[in-house]
């Protein structure tokens, strides 16, 4: 084992700040995308349209024109798609005072947000910032709809004042199930633009289908490209026992062994960081496909080589 180690010390620790690096890869890339499908396949509605009128028969908000800038008490900010509360919107739960918003997941990540959080917005109507208290965390998306083209932006939902309801520039969003929307069309209602919500359900699945191929190529030609240096390294050593009369057995769980200590591990430990977040991060399709190909990876990475010595006695 000692002289395994200043040779393979070196790849072991490529091979784990390599999963961490992945990890990293995966949360920026992915995750977002994969937060963003399946927000999409729990919504109710399966259209949406922008229109410069109010009808009050329908589900909608108002969606202020401008992207308006929250920061939050450290000073860190994030421009934001801005709806204004009304006693038919989306969320039927929500109760917000004027100064309480409902944020979605994802700024409440990247602004670090809990309930009861203090966030201040710069509205271009005010001359002063507007301070807001965080009441709920709405899912994880970067708008309720067109979130394909908002991906450096989210969204929040912020009571009425009486000043941005009447006064901000903004759009009607109606939140249409496929009955509604049939009706808002046949009734000739004036709209600006119209969004079939499963179009974006399959953009999304597009990307995140890219996206997965991708950070798992990544991963699996990392691992293959350490795993057969690291093989040549510990087959160099290990054969010096076979050529020196070791009983072939012996050489074989020497072999087996080192690959278990070096290579294994950071696999495992790779699969157990995975597995304790799975239900975070990962969907479960892509989780049994990486967590097989690791173990698949791992084992014939650390039994191939065993003709070399010969069978066992």
């Amino acid at each position: 084992m000692k002289a395994m180690i200043p040779s393979l010390a070196l790849y072991f620790y490529v091979l784990v700040m390599g999963f961490v690096v992945w990890n990293i890869i995966f949360k920026s890339l992915v995750y977002p995308y994969q937060c963003e499908y399946w927000h999409i396949t729990e919504i109710d509605y399966s259209n949406v349209i922008e229109s410069s009128n109010d009808y009050e028969s329908f589900t909608r908000l108002k969606k202020l024109d401008n992207i308006i800038t929250f920061t939050n008490s450290q000073g860190k900010r994030m421009n934001e798609n801005v709806y204004v509360f009304n006693v038919m919107g989306l969320y039927e739960e929500l109760d917000l005072r004027e100064d309480e918003m409902a944020v979605s997941a994802k700024m409440a990540e990247k602004l670090d947000l809990s309930i009861g959080s203090v966030v201040v917005a710069d509205y271009p109507i005010y001359d002063q910032p507007i301070k807001y208290s965080v009441k709920v965390i709405l899912p994880f998306a970067s708008d309720l709809y067109n979130s394909i083209n908002n991906q450096d932006f989210s969204y929040v939902i912020v009571g009425d004042d009486g000043v941005l309801e009447n006064q901000a520039k903004g759009t009607m969003v109606y939140f249409l199930s496929s009955n509604e929307y049939e009706e808002y069309l046949s009734d000739e209602y004036s709209y600006i633009n119209k969004y079939d919500m499963s179009d974006e359900k399959e953009s999304l699945e597009r990307q995140l289908l890219i996206r997965w191929i991708s950070v798992a190529a990544i991963m699996m030609i990392m691992v293959i490209a350490i795993a057969i240096l690291m093989h040549i390294e510990i087959n160099k050593e290990v054969l010096k026992y076979y050529y020196d009369g070791y009983a072939i057995s012996a050489v074989k769980c020497f072999d087996i062994a080192d690959h278990l200590i070096f290579f294994g591990v950071p696999v495992l430990l790779q699969i157990v960081y995975m597995c304790i977040n799975k239900n975070v991060i990962y969907s479960d399709g892509f989780f049994i496909c990486i967590v097989a190909m690791l173990v698949i990876g791992a084992l014939i990475t650390i039994f191939v080589g065993g003709h070399k010595y010969g069978k066992a006695a």
